[in-house]
């Protein structure tokens, strides 16, 4: 499945969730604002880089290393920052394009 990037979406992968954050699944979902994700993906919104900047800094508070496992994207540009993990992908149906970010299965990850 797929997430469609909204404003400036920061999305994790459920499975990094499950085994890096403190606390697990329980503890992110009762911590953090989340918006739509999938069976894979969690996703976090924001309006502004003030707010991106806010969601990124209490999820690193927390101990979890968003530099690893984090990417970012815009609904206009796409991906802003990229981890192995996560990859996007765009339709042209229409103006603008459609960006939407996808978990990747562990053993897909290349690790060159």
């Amino acid at each position: 499945m797929t997430v469609p990037v909204r404003f400036l979406s920061a999305f994790v992968r459920r499975a990094d969730i499950a085994t890096h954050y403190p606390g697990g699944i329980a503890t992110f979902e009762s911590e953090q604002l989340l918006g739509e994700g999938d069976e894979a993906l969690y996703c976090a919104l924001a309006m502004s880089g003030h707010d991106l900047h806010m969601t990124l800094s209490a999820l690193g508070q927390t101990g979890f290393d968003t530099d690893r496992y984090v990417a970012l994207a815009d609904m206009w540009h796409g991906p802003i920052k990229q981890v192995p993990q996560i990859e996007f992908d765009y339709h042209l149906d229409g103006f603008p394009p459609v960006w939407q970010a996808r978990a990747v299965a562990c053993w897909e990850v290349s690790h060159d």
